[in-house]
């Protein structure tokens, strides 16, 4: 049943869908050597295929595989239905252990999905007020290497200042929103730690739910309700922090939120953006987080393509920049995020991106597409409409009419869609309990979008962040902020499902392939780590962390033993642990 015969109600009758299987039954079938088939007519027990010599066993899996194979030519010409397409070429992501449990990258061709607790959103609201100190004259160095400027603060002009102003007044230009605005003049802000540092500069953001937060001691909020603050000396969403339980840091103490309440769903937030750290405090003693794998993605992909290849990030969230992808290696060529966009516009793209390979004759170089993300994008319906409650359900009818049509036509065209998606809590309806899913996605959640989404993904990766990387916790062994984040697939068609792996982000730069394999070689013991740290394959080299990435880029030996030692413990750890030999399903 079509599209316009589904909507106008029209039913086909028996003989019309007796009709639309029938297939030609004129063809004789024959063999490559032109001659009739001769079926063998007894299958071997296995009692006999234990006496065959390994000659006839040869023989006989090669007579299955010729009629197998004339058996899929009948069926491709009379029906078109084709057999699995050999997966040829894959992006990579760029991490050596993500690449590893996909099974080498995410296939050409293909949907990919990779789902991820709600955003990253850090704003606050216009009123907010924050210190900071500008000056052209930028005062003596007290600190400063390839990423970090600081300086004494008592050189600068302080002043405090509500943020939304701070964007108005010292933005080079007030009217761009959702980038990374440079100032007029230097601004510096004092991080957790008391340095100050410098901003790379403001942000104004579109589409933003604005929520108010009372706290003990008469202190209030507003902000961004994915907004980071600093809560049992980790960070939560302003969203997720939980009333009367949770310990919010404030200055040296700890403060109960009393309530919370939405001021506006759909706002302007305003951000700044930091050179380091990227931990600040606002006059009320509150900490703030300012703020990674598709904008990888995508520079692996322009990478391994040399450029020549058509790669679009399609930002329903409006919270991704040229200057952000920029900084996570997108840079041949710098790419603008398409916005505005709706479901229909995302397959309109891919619509306009087959139609365009066609005429430029390039339907043969892969194209790479991320759509960030399904839960923020909405159909053009629920734009439109005061009662939201009318369009319930079109969304995830209308993915499940077009994802299958455009999986089919992205492989022909040879376009990989990766698209983002976040987990939401399951919903139980009176006395009835949710009902059972993939077994690998974490319990009591699942992702908006509808059962489509899950059906027609090559793979499911689910990311989770495990623990906040700080450079002020004496705990934490790595020279930046970022995160660990476990990786898994719930679903995979080119390797084991539900294999979990750990990868290393820096906010600023985005997950880092080396600091994971660090990491990696480190949870299996192939690196040894301490006051002084050294690889067992090379134990006369001894480093400390702050030095190993100048050590990886200057000495060959160590670079080699490096990339060595993760080759080798990719293969045992995860290739041969997770690979099932034929002998295992006997």
């Amino acid at each position: 049943m079509n599209i316009e015969e589904q909507e106008s109600g029209k039913l086909l009758s028996e003989e019309e869908i007796m009709e639309s299987i029938k297939i030609d039954d004129d063809t004789e079938l024959i063999t490559k050597s032109d001659k009739k088939i001769k079926l063998k007519k007894d299958i071997p027990t296995n009692e006999e295929l234990n006496q065959m010599s390994d000659k006839e066993v040869i023989d006989l899996d090669s007579s299955a595989k010729e009629l197998y194979d004339e058996f899929s030519s009948f069926l491709k010409e009379k029906t078109k239905i084709t057999s699995e397409v050999i997966v040829r070429d894959l992006i990579p992501t760029g991490i050596d252990l993500f690449d590893a449990i996909l099974g080498g990258g995410f296939p050409v061709g293909s949907l990919g999905i990779i789902l991820g607790h709600p955003g990253c959103g850090k704003c606050l609201f216009y009123d907010e007020e924050i210190d900071v100190y500008i000056g052209n004259k930028i005062g003596k160095k007290i600190k400063i290497n390839e990423e970090i400027e600081v300086y004494i603060k008592n050189e600068l002009v302080k002043k405090r200042i509500k943020i939304g102003e701070l964007f108005d007044l010292y933005s080079t230009d007030n009217t761009i929103n959702n980038d990374i605005i440079k100032t007029k003049v230097p601004v510096y802000v004092e991080n957790e730690v008391g340095e100050i540092t410098k901003l790379e500069g403001v942000i104004r953001k579109t589409n933003c739910k604005l929520i108010e937060l009372e706290f003990e001691n008469n202190i209030k909020l507003k902000c961004a309700s994915k907004h980071l603050i600093k809560v049992n000396n980790s960070f939560k969403f302003a969203e997720d922090i939980i009333i009367n339980i949770d310990n919010v840091n404030c200055g040296n103490k700890f403060i109960k939120l009393l309530n919370r309440k939405i001021i506006n769903e759909n706002s302007y937030a305003y951000d700044i953006s930091m050179n380091t750290n990227h931990v600040y405090k606002t006059p009320n003693n509150l900490y703030h987080h300012n703020s990674m794998i598709c904008g990888k993605i995508i520079a692996q992909t322009q990478m391994k393509y040399n450029g020549k290849c058509i790669v679009a990030y399609l930002d329903s969230e409006e919270a991704v920049t040229t200057i952000r992808l920029s900084n996570l290696g997108v840079k041949n060529p710098k790419i603008r995020p398409y916005q505005d966009v709706t479901i229909e516009k995302i397959f309109k793209f891919l619509e306009g991106l087959c139609l365009f390979k066609e005429k430029k004759e390039i339907i043969d170089i892969p194209s790479l597409v991320i759509w960030d993300s399904i839960a923020n994008t909405i159909t053009q319906k629920e734009r439109e409409v005061d009662d939201i409650n009318s369009a319930i359900g079109l969304k995830a009818r209308m993915l499940s009419i077009l994802l299958p049509k455009y999986i089919a036509k992205m492989s022909n065209y040879k376009i990989c869609l990766i698209a983002i998606n976040q987990l939401r809590d399951k919903l139980s309806i009176g006395s009835f309990a949710p009902a059972k899913d993939i077994k690998m996605i974490s319990s009591n959640k699942d992702m908006p979008g509808g059962q489509s989404l899950k059906f027609n993904a090559f793979h499911l990766a689910e990311m989770k962040i495990s623990k906040v990387l700080l450079k002020t916790d004496p705990q934490n062994k790595f020279p930046f902020d970022g995160a660990n984040v476990t990786v898994k697939l719930a679903k995979n068609k080119l390797f084991p499902p539900n294999i979990p792996i750990e990868v290393v982000g820096n906010f600023r730069t985005g997950f880092s392939n080396f600091w994971s394999n660090y990491n990696f070689l480190s949870l299996n013991k192939r690196l040894q780590v301490g006051a002084w740290n050294f690889l067992k394959t090379l134990p006369d080299n001894k480093f400390r962390t702050k030095d190993v990435i100048t050590l990886y880029k200057s000495d060959n030996t160590f670079r080699e033993a490096f990339d060595e030692s993760v080759k080798e413990a990719i293969q045992t750890e995860i290739i041969e642990k997770n690979t099932i030999d034929d002998d295992d399903n006997e």
